[in-house]
């Protein structure tokens, strides 16, 4: 009996037996390529078009922010004092000055209720938020000081804020 043996290719560097090189062509390829390029080109001259554009009268509508900086109002853990930006008759920032710092629990407590308060005094553009639960001695001399720097912004004719 004659006996036919086939040789089957060993992929490289074993000793097993299967395709030299494996190819897979991925359908979606040209398609993303192309979608990539036409996104470029779509950037490209939309930054073009925009570039050239002048703004319509820019300066007329922007004002340099007025900053105010409220009074020290403290409480059993500290004191607290913000500083209050206003332009356009709006509050555009607020930013602590000075939070109670006695523990290392004040600082944690301090920070996390003046990011909150911020937030809400930004979105309400008022002093009359809610204070923050586990911060409430906090929350109050920050508010306390930022009223005393509305009082000062309102008084210099830059904020009307509605009650």
């Amino acid at each position: 009996m004659n006996e036919t043996t086939t040789s089957i290719p060993l992929r490289p560097g074993t000793n097993r037996p299967g395709p030299t090189k494996r190819t897979r062509r991925h359908a979606a390829k040209k398609s993303r390529v192309a979608a990539l390029g036409l996104s470029l080109v779509t950037t490209g001259v939309l930054t073009a078009t925009f570039a050239k554009a002048e703004p319509a009268s820019a300066a007329s509508v922007t004002t340099t922010a007025k900053t105010y900086t409220g009074s020290v109002a403290t409480n059993r853990w500290g004191a607290s004092q913000v500083k209050l930006a206003v332009a356009n008759g709006r509050i555009t920032n607020v930013t602590p000055v000075q939070l109670p710092n006695s523990k290392a629990k004040s600082v944690r407590l301090s920070n996390n209720a003046a990011s909150i308060i911020r937030t809400e005094v930004l979105r309400a553009q008022s002093t009359n938020v809610n204070t923050v639960s586990g911060a409430t001695m906090t929350s109050n001399s920050y508010l306390a000081s930022l009223q005393s720097a509305v009082d000062q912004a309102q008084a210099a004719g830059t904020l009307t804020l509605a009650r």
